[in-house]
């Protein structure tokens, strides 16, 4: 059994999860579950593997801000990732950000050529109704699905079946922050994995700590 969850964004010292996909308990040394946080992978080591655990950069040639961020493959045009990540904090609040910034990459790391093994568009953004993100982050509404230009071959995760108990290990992997305080680009976009300690789960979102 295995589970990816979503994006990574860095914030403060815990984990959000989203039970989107399939969920397990597990022990330490066992890659199930896949994670999506808003904080940095701290003391993680290097993820060579796991494909379907994916970048996504948001390149910003109208907005004017770009990002990175960690998608699950769901589906052959489809890959799983955060609300929050496709969309534009401005003066006025949150803009939907157009389907042609963004860039799917399948590698381990972004900074590195010879580790990027294929680079997809997308063709369209599908996200839960609204745009009060910082609501949705914590109602476990921050959900965002980019369907792909092109099949993207790598076999996907199936939905979540089961939620992982308060007080289970989970392993979370992705591409965010590998240090906190410091902006340094170089301290993201390379894949990451970390074992957490499930706080407090419910149906839709699971905190962790770590």
């Amino acid at each position: 059994v295995s589970s990816p969850l979503m994006a990574a964004h860095p914030a403060p010292s815990r984990f959000l999860l989203f039970t989107l996909v399939l969920l397990a308990a597990c022990s330490a040394g066992e890659p199930l579950e896949v994670g999506a946080s808003r904080n940095a992978i701290i003391r993680g080591t290097r993820e060579a593997g796991m494909p379907s655990v994916v970048l996504v950069a948001r390149t910003g040639p109208t907005t004017g801000s770009g990002g990175l961020c960690t998608g699950t493959v769901i589906g052959p045009y489809a890959v799983l990732t955060a609300k929050h990540c496709v969309f534009a904090e401005g003066t006025s609040g949150y803009t939907a950000v157009p389907s042609v910034e963004f860039l799917v990459i399948v590698g381990s790391d972004i900074n590195d050529r010879a580790s990027i093994i294929d680079t997809f568009g997308v063709v369209e953004v599908r996200t839960t109704p609204g745009s009060a993100i910082d609501t949705d982050i914590n109602n476990g509404d921050d959900v965002a699905v980019l369907l792909l230009t092109r099949n993207v071959g790598i076999p996907a995760y199936g939905l979540a079946t089961t939620v992982p108990p308060p007080g289970s290990d989970v392993t979370v992997v992705g591409y965010g922050r590998t240090r906190t305080g410091t902006a340094d680009p170089m301290d993201s976009g390379v894949k990451f994995r970390a074992t957490m300690n499930v706080s407090r789960a419910g149906a839709r979102l699971i905190e962790t700590d770590g």
